[in-house]
């Protein structure tokens, strides 16, 4: 078989990607899974080396990611004040939306990164990208926004967006038939175990034994080993509870994209980096922060309002 001698560049798992016959540079490990080895081991091609194996390199970017998550944590804040009309400080949006912000930084980092280094090694590279317009979903709620990050597809596009902001022109976008399904990933599964229901079933029965529905303290979703939750419970002289009532699905809209539109520039922002995730922010913002706020303030009010408790 006759090899191509273009370079193409491989970002994921997606063998759609991946052309026919060129030498293929892969931009990282992930992109050859086990169950296919029988596919790309007999490719020709190289992988680049993990940016983060370089440990000094990593501590670096922590710090770098960290300084640039508080510009844009205050961008944000201040942007989400303005489209919701509210006057929250810093701090709340911190606890409301700062895992998913810091979540999604990283990633985004990470990606930038090995992009940015892939170029900078490749004088010119071609890569294969849909040759109908594909934009990624909007994720639900943080839950989600993992899912998405962890999917093939989800970083494929990332990757697309991240190599047409850092091309200089040494990038060639070759484009060919690649099929993106993103139903499995945004479908929400609430299949309950038996032994998860049977807990729940204990849980309302423990709960209607307290008339007054009130505690001192409410914890939800920790990390406690059973055992120790329920000790915990009785050393603070309380019925051991899981108040799974607050584990309910929520229906939210679909989302704004005029809305979305509104989001204005930082002029906080200092690096291409950040440029980039600025714009990318409107785009990729949880549907929970934004077209579904009012919906979830409201019912976590009502759920707050329905235990009295001191802390939670």
């Amino acid at each position: 078989m006759t090899i191509s001698s273009e370079t193409i560049l491989v970002t994921t798992a997606l063998e759609e990607s991946w052309g026919k016959d060129e030498y293929i540079v892969f931009l990282g490990e992930w992109c050859k899974k086990y169950s296919r080895k029988h596919v790309w081991q007999f490719r020709k091609s190289r992988t680049h080396t993990y940016h983060w194996a370089d440990r000094t390199k990593l501590a670096q970017d922590h710090d770098l990611v960290k300084e640039s998550y508080e510009r844009t944590l205050t961008w944000l804040s201040g942007e989400l004040n303005r489209l919701h009309n509210v006057n929250h400080s810093k701090r709340y949006w911190r606890i409301v939306l700062g895992p998913w912000l810091m979540f999604y930084m990283h990633v985004v980092w990470n990606r930038w990164e090995e992009i940015r280094r892939v170029l900078d090694d490749h004088k010119e590279i071609s890569t294969l990208i849909p040759k109908d317009e594909v934009s990624a979903p909007i994720a639900k709620d943080f839950e989600m926004a993992q899912k998405l990050g962890f999917s093939d597809e989800w970083n494929y596009l990332l990757f697309l967006d991240i190599l047409k902001n850092l091309n200089a022109g040494q990038v060639n976008f070759r484009e060919v038939s690649i099929s993106l399904n993103f139903d499995l990933l945004m479908k929400e599964s609430f299949k309950v175990s038996l032994k998860t229901k049977i807990a729940i079933f204990i849980d309302r029965l423990v709960g209607s034994l307290n008339f007054k529905n009130s505690y001192r303290v409410v914890i939800y979703d920790g990390y406690f080993p059973l055992g120790r939750l329920i000790l915990c419970f009785l050393k603070i002289g309380q019925l051991p509870r899981l108040f799974r009532e607050f584990t309910l699905p929520i229906d939210f809209l679909a989302p704004d994209y005029p809305t979305r539109k509104k989001f204005k520039h930082s002029n906080s922002a200092i690096s291409d980096f950040e440029k980039f995730l600025i714009d990318k922010i409107p785009l990729d913002l949880p549907i929970a922060y934004l077209e579904g706020y009012g919906f979830t303030i409201c019912k976590s009010c009502n759920d707050c309002k329905s235990i009295r408790r001191r802390i939670i």
